[in-house]
This record gives C-alpha cells, sequence and structure tokens, in this order.
C-alpha cells in the first residue's frame, strides 16, 4: 500500500517501525531533522524536509499517488489542515488524523479524515486500520481523559447593541499588528468589533489600546467562537501569523456558525486558490500584495496589475502601448478585443483620455482595461509585444 506518513513524533516513528515490516510502500515528511537523524540510516523510507502544509513539499512526498495519509503531527491544526489539502485537493482516497480534542471530532470528519483521538504512540491500532474498510465502525480511539473542552475568555461575549449606531459586527482572529490596526480602523469607521487572541500580555495590551472585548483561545474551536458572539456576527476575519490556522478558523465561522463573509490572510500566495476552494469568501495574500506593488513601481514595467476581485473575477490593469505591438497605431474600433473585454482609459503625456471608437493607439500610450483573468496574458502580448515575437 502506498503510504505517506505527515509527522516523526512518537506516534508516526511507531507507525513507521510498522510499516517497514510490511509490504508497504511509504514515505516520511517531517519539518525538523533532529527527530529522524538517528533513525535515517535504517529508516527504509524515502524522507520529505519541510512543512507538510506546503503544497510542493506534499507533492515532492508524492502525495499525488497515495493511498493513505497519515497526519501525525503534534498540532492539531496543522492536521486537520493536511487532512483537508489530502483529501479535497488531492483526492487521497483515505486520511487517518491525530486529535487531541474531542469536541473537534466532527471538523475532522467534515474533511473527509478519520480521526483518531490519541495522545501516546498506540501505532499497532493505526496499522490495523489499513485493512478495515475506509469508514469502518470502531475507527477511533478514545482517550482516557474527559469528554469536553473549555477554553477560558478574558471578556464576556458582546451582547446585542441594538439601539447602539454600528454598522455591523466584525470578529477578528489574530492580534497583532494587521489585527490591531484593522481593529482600530473597523472602530474609527462605527463597526463593533471583538478580537480572538492567544497570547495572554497581547490580549491585555488590546483591551487597553482599543477598548475592545478581547476573547482568549483558538479562532477554530468552536467554543472560542461561541464565546466571542459568532451567531450573530456580520464578518469573520482571520489574520494570525498561521496560514492553516486563518484557513481552519474561517471555516469553523462558516460551517458552525453560519457567518456570512469570511476573510483569510495568507502569506504564501500559492494558497490563495486552496482556500478559495476550501470555502473562504475573501482570500488577501500580503506578500502577493507586495510583490505586485513592487512589480508596478518598476520603471519599465509594462503591465500595472491595479485591481483584482477575488474567487476568479475581473481584473482592472494598465498596459502600455510599445512600438511595433499589434495595438500601436491602431484606432480602437479596430482593435478586435474580445466583448468581455473594457477598455476603462488612455492615459497619455499625464493626461487621461476615455477611449472612443476613432481614438488611436499611440506608443507609450497607457491603456487601462477590465478583463478576466485568463485574457490576461494575451491583452499583455497583443498591447506589449511586437508583432509575431515574444513579450
Amino acid at each position: 500500500m502506498n503510504v505517506l506518513v505527515i509527522g516523526y513524533g512518537r506516534v508516526g516513528r511507531e507507525v513507521v517501525r510498522l510499516l517497514s515490516a510490511g509490504p508497504h510502500d511509504f514515505r516520511v515528511i517531517e519539518r525538523d531533522r533532529a527527530p529522524i537523524e538517528a533513525d535515517l540510516p535504517h529508516l527504509g523510507a524515502r524522507v520529505v524536509l519541510g512543512d507538510a502544509l506546503d503544497v510542493d513539499v506534499l507533492r515532492q512526498a508524492g502525495i499525488q499517488t497515495a493511498e493513505v495519509v497519515f497526519a501525525l503531527t503534534p498540532d492539531e491544526n496543522t492536521n486537520l489542515a493536511i487532512a483537508q489539502l489530502a483529501g479535497k485537493i488531492f483526492l487521497v482516497p483515505r486520511v487517518i488524523a491525530l486529535a487531541y480534542d474531542p469536541s473537534r471530532r466532527d471538523d475532522f470528519r467534515q474533511a473527509g479524515a478519520e480521526v483518531l483521538l490519541l495522545t501516546v504512540a498506540s501505532a499497532e491500532f493505526l496499522i490495523a486500520q489499513l485493512a478495515a474498510p475506509a469508514g469502518a465502525p470502531g475507527a477511533e480511539a478514545r482517550p482516557a481523559w474527559q469528554d469536553a473542552y473549555f477554553t477560558p475568555v478574558d471578556a464576556p461575549p458582546p451582547a446585542p447593541t441594538p439601539n447602539a449606531r454600528s454598522r455591523g459586527y466584525v470578529i477578528i482572529a489574530g492580534g497583532g499588528k494587521v489585527g490591531y490596526h484593522l481593529g482600530k480602523a473597523l472602530l474609527r469607521e462605527g463597526h463593533e468589533i471583538t478580537l480572538i487572541e492567544r497570547r495572554p500580555e497581547m490580549r491585555l495590551k488590546l483591551a487597553r489600546q482599543l477598548a475592545a472585548p478581547v476573547v482568549a483561545g483558538d479562532a477554530s474551536v468552536p467554543g472560542v467562537l461561541e464565546q466571542a458572539g459568532a451567531a450573530r456576527a456580520d464578518v469573520f476575519v482571520a489574520v494570525t501569523n498561521h496560514d492553516h490556522e486563518n484557513l481552519l478558523a474561517c471555516q469553523v465561522a462558516k460551517s458552525h456558525f453560519q457567518v456570512p463573509r469570511t476573510m483569510a490572510r495568507t502569506k504564501d500566495p500559492k494558497f490563495e486558490a486552496i482556500f478559495t476552494q476550501l470555502g473562504v469568501d475573501m482570500v488577501i495574500s500580503s506578500t502577493a500584495i507586495i510583490t505586485q506593488a513592487i512589480a508596478n513601481a518598476l520603471p519599465f514595467s509594462r503591465l500595472k496589475r491595479i485591481l483584482e476581485m477575488p474567487r476568479g473575477g475581473p481584473r482592472l490593469g494598465e498596459f502600455q502601448v510599445q512600438p511595433g505591438s499589434p495595438a500601436a497605431g491602431r484606432a480602437v474600433r479596430d482593435l478586435g478585443l474580445p466583448a468581455s473585454v473594457n477598455l476603462v482609459a488612455i492615459v497619455r503625456n499625464g493626461e487621461m483620455l476615455l477611449p472612443r471608437g476613432e481614438t488611436v493607439l499611440g506608443q507609450q500610450d497607457e491603456v487601462m482595461a477590465l478583463y478576466r483573468a485568463a485574457e490576461e496574458a494575451g491583452l499583455s502580448q497583443f498591447f506589449t509585444a511586437p508583432a509575431g515575437g515574444p513579450p
């Protein structure tokens, strides 16, 4: 059986030992070299060092051909995010994930994973699951601790204020610089907010500086969101420093509390499409924003992307007409552009012109156009590349 093991801690080490004794083709992903360094000479498996939440690392480890994925890291949120990537993005037939909080059992199941509530190495049980059909009864091992989980809060859940002139209720997960400045701006605009933050020192600071409720805990835990009043929230924004936590928090807000609009920050542009596939309404990539801003500022840039709508919506871009390009010297009515492309304005020598049918495009004109993402490469070629040549 083709197996991918993610996490080489106590459970992962025993799983690998037992897999090596059977007729299995297996690989291991581990972030740290130290846990596997001593075992590497006789490990009997291909090891990929890296973050399993990076889709490139998963592909390098061959997740595309895996029949079973074990998500066995010591971080529950990481295992849940891996389960979703494996099952919903890479379509792995079977995903078995390690969990620590019994109250999150349904979250793992909704991700398509068989949840294992374990805290010590019970690798024999995991390997036995390979012989059982997916979804068979008894696929859970119950731990010996209470079936309840409570997260403390620093502030009571905000009560509805029907007489207040609030423009909307927004919950912000993450009280770092982004969360703080976002909360400050929303309060200034008349919105009601609550922040969710794990770090005690940050919670105290936020409560003092913003004079807003601050809830303690992990925003991907339903109980924490319930304390924050998610049932009446208009918008949920996740801006922690961890991409996978932002994804999971948005999913819980949407699935458990039906929050109408969710927004997540991601530092890795590769996650933008994945977040959208997994149900986040709007994804903001700080890296992509900075990269595009730099590209737009370069004096020799021939394409400047001004605006990009989420979920594959239209883009607003600016193309500089180059000498010898198919567009140079032609009237707007003769350009033969697709009906879905709309020319918004033409900037010539610092002056803005409204494009009309008889307007002739000159060299170095800057053409602002509204178009679909799939049309960008063709438009760039049309406006900026010599006829018959590369851009």
